[in-house]
Formats: C-alpha cells, sequence, structure tokens
C-alpha cells in the first residue's frame, strides 16, 4: 500500500514538473514581462462584399450550414484579404461544428483587428462552442456595436440551434498534458484564439491547478482582455495558497497582476468594447515620399510622389515628374496605391506639359531598408496608357525609393 501511493505521489509529481515547464515557455515566448510581440495579421481589403458573399449569408439565413460554408470557402480563396469575409466564415464553421477550422481562420485575422462586426463573429464562435464567458468578454452590445445587421434576427436562433452540446468525453492525464502543451505551443507562436480554446477546455478538466489559469491568463492578455486575464490571474493565485513551497510562484503571479491592473487604469474610455487591439500607439506613417525613375537609352524619367496615408495601407498622392525622350517635358499627376505586406498596386491620371494624357498602372514590390525601417526600396512595372490615338501605350521598368514619415495615433476599437 505504502508503495503505490509513493507511485501515485511521484506521477503527480511528474505532471505538475511537465506542466510547470510549459507553461515557462509560455510566459518566455509570449514576452509577458511586458514586451509586446507583434503579430503579422490579416490585411483589410477595400474590395466590398460580391454577390457570392450575399449568397452565403442568404444560405446562412436559410439553415443550409453546410451550403454556406462551401459558398464562403470560395470567396475567402479568391480574396484572403478581406477580414469581414474570414470572420463571417469562421463563423460559419462554427455553426457546422468545425470549431479548429474556426478558430484558425480567427488567428488568421488576428487579435488587432477590432471593427465591430468583426469582434462580434469572434464572440459567437466562442458562444457557439459553449464558452460564453469569453464570448461576453469579446464582445458586448452597445450603440458602437451592434449584431450585424443581416443576422439581428436571426442570431439568437442559430445559436440556440447550433451551439455545441455538453461533451461527456474523460480525458486521461497524458491527453491532458498533451493539450496543456499544445495550449503553450499555440500560445507562443501568437495562435492566440485557439490556445485560449484549449486552455478553457484544460481548466473544466483540472480545476484546482494553478499552472493552467496563468498561462490562460498570458493568451488572453494578447488579445486584449484584460479583465478576464486579472480573474484568471486570481483565482490561480488562489489556487496556490499560502505553502510555503509555492510561495516564489505566488509572488511572480502577483508582480503580474499588479502590472495587468496598471493596464487597465491606462486603458482608453472611448472604446465600448472590453475586447480591443493592445497594439501600442500605432507605427503607422501619415504621409510618403517617393523618388525614382526609368533609365533607358531613349528615355530619361524622374519622378516624384508625395502621398498622404487615406486608409491603413492606402495612400493619394500627388505626382511631379521631368521626362525626357525626343522632347523635354514636365509631368504632372495624381495617383492612388495600396499595399499589402510587400506587394504594392495602383494608379493615376498623367498630364505633359508636351500636351500628352496618361493613365497610369503600377504593380511592384517594396524592400526594406536593413537601416532604416522607415526607407523601402522599391521596384514597379509601368504601363502608360495614351489616352489619345497619337499617344502610344508603353512599359517601363522603374526603380526608386520611399520614405514614409510621420504618425497616426491608432484608435481602440
Amino acid at each position: 500500500m505504502q508503495n503505490k501511493v509513493t507511485l501515485k505521489k511521484e506521477r503527480l509529481f511528474a505532471m505538475r514538473t511537465i506542466l510547470c515547464c510549459c507553461v515557462l515557455v509560455l510566459f518566455t515566448a509570449s514576452n509577458c514581462f511586458g514586451q509586446q510581440v507583434k503579430k503579422s495579421e490579416a490585411k483589410p481589403s477595400l474590395i466590398p462584399m460580391n454577390l457570392q458573399n450575399e449568397k452565403a449569408r442568404d444560405l446562412i439565413l436559410a439553415y443550409k450550414i453546410n451550403e454556406a460554408v462551401a459558398s464562403y470557402a470560395e470567396s475567402v480563396e479568391k480574396d484572403s484579404t478581406n477580414v469581414t469575409m474570414i470572420a463571417e466564415y469562421a463563423y460559419a464553421l462554427a455553426l457546422d461544428g468545425f470549431y479548429d477550422g474556426a478558430l484558425i481562420n480567427l488567428d488568421r485575422i488576428g487579435s488587432g483587428t477590432g471593427s465591430s462586426d468583426v469582434i462580434y463573429f469572434k464572440a459567437q464562435v466562442f458562444a457557439l462552442m459553449g464558452y460564453y464567458d469569453i464570448s461576453t468578454e469579446l464582445w458586448k452590445p452597445s450603440d458602437n456595436s451592434k449584431i450585424p445587421a443581416w443576422l439581428a434576427i436571426n442570431s439568437d436562433q442559430l445559436l440556440e440551434k447550433y451551439k455545441r452540446k455538453p461533451n461527456s468525453i474523460k480525458l486521461s492525464k497524458e491527453e491532458i498534458i498533451a493539450k496543456f502543451k499544445r495550449a503553450n505551443e499555440l500560445g507562443a507562436y501568437h495562435s492566440y484564439f485557439q490556445s485560449i480554446a484549449l486552455f478553457h477546455e484544460i481548466i473544466d478538466y483540472l480545476p484546482n491547478e494553478y499552472l493552467p489559469y496563468a498561462g490562460y491568463s498570458v493568451v488572453l492578455e494578447k488579445i486584449g482582455a484584460l479583465q478576464k486575464s486579472t480573474q484568471m490571474l486570481e483565482k490561480a493565485i488562489s489556487v496556490l495558497g499560502n505553502k510555503a513551497e509555492n510561495l516564489e510562484n505566488k509572488q511572480f503571479l502577483e508582480k503580474r497582476l499588479s502590472e495587468l491592473k496598471v493596464r487597465i487604469t491606462q486603458k482608453p474610455n472611448n472604446t465600448s468594447n472590453s475586447f480591443y487591439s493592445n497594439k501600442p500607439e500605432s507605427s503607422r506613417p501619415q504621409m510618403m515620399l517617393y523618388a525614382g525613375g526609368v533609365l533607358q537609352p531613349n528615355l530619361t524619367s524622374i519622378n516624384f510622389r508625395i502621398g498622404y496615408y487615406l486608409l491603413d495601407h492606402t495612400n493619394g498622392s500627388l505626382n511631379l515628374g521631368i521626362m525626357s525622350d525626343s522632347v523635354f517635358s514636365l509631368n504632372f499627376g495624381l495617383s492612388f496605391y495600396s499595399s499589402y505586406r510587400s506587394f504594392v498596386y495602383g494608379g493615376g491620371l498623367q498630364i505633359s506639359s508636351s500636351g500628352n494624357s496618361y493613365l497610369i498602372y503600377s504593380i511592384g514590390f517594396r524592400i526594406k531598408s536593413k537601416k532604416n525601417k522607415n526607407v523601402t526600396n522599391d521596384l514597379f512595372l509601368e504601363v502608360d496608357q495614351g489616352l489619345s490615338s497619337q499617344t502610344p501605350t508603353t512599359f517601363n521598368l522603374s526603380y526608386g525609393t520611399s520614405i514614409y514619415f510621420g504618425k497616426r495615433t491608432a484608435t481602440a476599437k
């Protein structure tokens, strides 16, 4: 009997040791000591919802969920940058019971994208999984945060019909440990929404272990759910108790709790949802200046462009150029350019002092300078389409440099 008791204690000690190692990895990889980790997030698209999206919405309202999922999948494949569409796709997947796929798509969007509709669908994914505490933490109805109009009448019925049924399957200790390790790995690689769902499940099985609460708190903090993160830290400290062997861990968690409470007091008051982007003051540029040109045997063209950012990734620019082919001329114009990661595209209108006018189309790439993060080297393929029959259409490769300056304040959403 004594050997069995000893063996049981050794197994419990081993399990706690593994859990402790995993959560320390998460703390380290997530920079929980105050340094924020930037996440590559899906970039908003300027393309409006098309007829394909309307079809998918109609299928949801008709309770044809499988068909809606297929329709959204087709749309997302065509336009993988429309965050609202991806959020609706995640919602449709959750309605269909594909929770892993839904969470993966939420992580594609990232935690810093905070339009009201996107946040609503993020919350509904967790509501459909039965995690109402997370759902209500992410989204709270208000004058500025309303259920999307196309879904408002049917939202409650859809939730009631398709929410996940209680799970009576019991997990072994080995399976719980594997899930815990996976939750930490997902958090370390910034897949916060998948990590949150796993931690929630683990806590349901291990309500009296402090480490899952501590790890859960970290990923909640990363998506900006500071109140819920604070609650989980308080629960972890409560579970630890006052035993002498837990004193060091308790002091560490209490320090994190104090830091979180300070952050909550500094949180902007003009946000209607408790969920908001936890990114610091934005380093997004307000303006840009481009200088470049084309050098060919029979053509010399030098162009300057100064632009103001109208949206996060789109700027309107005034253009000035000097061109010399058979004659010398000055060029003036107006253009618009958008970017997605290193890809840049745009176009505009150019008028020459020689009397010719052109429509300009450009696509190209930008490479960040290693010495200055606000400078890029740009390579473009340009198509100059003449607006008169006497003005030929030409194709040119141009090379230049862009400088981004000025800062915009990122409003929390």
